[in-house]
């Protein structure tokens, strides 16, 4: 995701609908993942408005 989009709204549109595949899925195994990325959203959308962490 970082290498590949430039926007950060165009980020934030790839993450939610990955967000929605997974929570569609019903692997119960991401649900850590998909729960900590809820959390930090903004902070792993923030990388696109100065490319760095």
């Amino acid at each position: 995701m970082y290498h590949q989009y430039k926007h950060k709204n165009t980020a934030l549109t790839k993450l939610t609908k990955w967000y929605e595949k997974v929570d569609k899925s019903g692997f119960s195994i991401f649900e850590r993942v998909t729960r900590t990325i809820q959390t930090h959203y903004l902070e792993i959308i923030n990388f696109f408005e100065k490319r760095s962490t």
